[in-house]
């Protein structure tokens, strides 16, 4: 096919988008030409190659009111034009099928239009990743810092690109033979990675083994009495061990709450509470150790925890447990019931409590080798990680179809009203307090939406002015 052939074929969905937009856009009151629409016309003109015909067809969509149609076939025209002056090339050749893993592919575009690139992870599709100033969290640097880690290199995966993750992306870049060797992960380089068969950090041979020395001869031990074999107990769980719900809290002399910090109990009641906020803490629900105090830190984990065993408990048919922050005999029965797992820090506040409802928790394929899949991000922080946690979620969710639950927790987290919706106000403390460019909202105040939409675009086009690296992001998350 000839260059303007390629051209032609290009141009025609061109038009065709340009007319959706520009039909809406007409000077009002401007003549319409009866019979074939504009974008009609432009294909058939357009298919002609003649860039006279496409001027005279561009001035007449002007008159009648389509200044953007007639400024793409001038457009076109003009190309055309610059086409025939070019001396013929060489016959082009059938087109070039997609890079493969083990192939140095071309330099590819990145953003929304951007190609698929095979093997590559769907959070890092369209992107380019590079070195922050300054640094802020970002998922799919975690998912990066992943497939660095597996390939040999030691770093944090903390979803932070900074001065280690730059130069172990330029260490890759070398070892694999990716040009240039610039510390920025584009298409070329993500494809590498996709490779089962990357480089990574060369392995310093182990130092032989001494020689054994020469045998000394022993005396055989005296012959010892047999003694008779005990039978082995239970095998350890192979998903956690439970936490430990001492007699204190088997026999609760009364519910345990929040005094602000200023409860005053018999001895037993505090060692109860001493007690509960070890099981939370051991559950991951807690950061701070026990201090017998049930205080505001205490009541917003108990909250956490019963709403994790709702979730697990919906799945069984069990009764649900009131989410007030109470720890009555119903939320230590869910507790005795909880697993904590026993390979790998809790990925969020409470992940790492499995409950005895979910026998068959949700597994995902990983990607890309030795990355781990995108509902576990690993985050060494509960508050980031149930942030990342909720964003993911969130991506693939259409209204009516998302983890109330989850969201709900994050509100509590980070002290919004606990209604379940995601709406604005959670859309932005992710991005204001975590540096997430937020899934668009799915809820909105019906009373004042246009305002508050408003006032949404303008929050996230400045957060993209203070982040180049991902403007184009910030603004897709604004255009609402």
């Amino acid at each position: 096919m000839s260059g303007v052939g390629v051209l032609v074929a290009a141009a025609v969905p061109v038009a065709v988008y340009l007319f959706s937009r520009s039909s809406k856009a007409a000077t009002p009151g401007a003549v319409r030409a009866p019979g074939k629409s504009p974008a009609q016309r432009m294909a058939e003109v357009i298919a002609t190659g003649d860039p006279k015909a496409i001027r005279l067809e561009a001035s007449r969509l002007r008159q009648e009111g389509y200044p953007a149609n007639a400024a793409e076939l001038e457009r076109v025209a003009g190309l055309i034009e610059t086409e025939k002056r070019v001396p013929a090339a060489a016959p082009t050749v059938s087109p070039t099928p997609m890079p493969t893993a083990g192939a140095n592919p071309p330099v590819q575009p990145t953003g929304v239009n951007a190609p698929v690139l095979p093997g590559v992870p769907g959070d890092l599709q369209g992107v380019t990743l590079r070195k922050t100033s300054p640094e802020t969290y970002d998922a799919r640097v975690v998912t990066l810092q992943q497939r660095l880690i597996a390939l040999g290199w030691k770093l944090e995966s903390d979803g932070k690109f900074g001065a280690g993750t730059e130069t172990a992306v330029k260490e890759f870049q070398r070892l694999n033979a990716v040009t240039p060797v610039d510390g920025v992960v584009g298409p070329v380089t993500l494809i590498k990675l996709s490779d089962p068969n990357a480089k990574g950090p060369a392995v310093k041979p182990a130092a032989p083994a001494p020689k054994p020395p020469a045998p000394v001869a022993v005396k055989p031990p005296a012959p010892v009495p047999a003694t008779p074999v005990l039978p082995a107990g239970p095998a350890p769980s192979s998903s956690g061990r439970a936490p430990t719900i001492t007699a204190a809290l088997k026999s609760l002399p009364a519910l345990l709450k929040n005094g602000k910090g200023t409860f005053k109990a018999p001895a037993s009641a505090g060692q109860a509470v001493k007690d509960w906020q070890q099981v939370l803490f051991d559950l991951g629900f807690v950061t701070d150790k026990p201090d017998g105090k049930f205080g505001d830190g205490t009541e917003k984990g108990t909250r956490a925890f019963q709403a994790a065993a709702n979730s697990a408990a919906s799945k069984s048919g069990k009764p649900l447990v009131d989410v007030d922050g109470v720890v009555g005999p119903a939320t230590v029965r869910r507790a005795a019931e909880a697993r904590i797992m026993l390979t790998g820090p809790a990925t969020f506040a409470g992940e790492g409590a499995w409950f005895g409802d979910d026998s068959s928790p949700p597994q995902a394929d990983s990607p890309l080798p030795g990355l781990m899949p995108d509902m576990t991000p690993v985050e060494p922080a509960p508050r980031r990680a149930l942030a990342a946690r909720l964003t993911h979620m969130l991506l693939g969710a259409a209204r009516g179809a998302e983890d109330r639950t989850l969201v709900a927790r994050y509100q509590l987290q980070e002290g919004l009203k606990p209604t379940g919706y995601y709406g604005p106000a959670v859309a932005l403390s992710l991005a204001r307090t975590y540096g997430i460019v937020p899934p668009k909202p799915i809820y909105w105040t019906e009373s004042r939406t246009s305002k508050s939409k408003a006032n949404y675009r303008d929050a996230l086009r400045m957060l993209g002015e203070l982040d180049p690296q991902r403007v184009e992001e910030w603004a897709r998350a604004g255009a609402v």
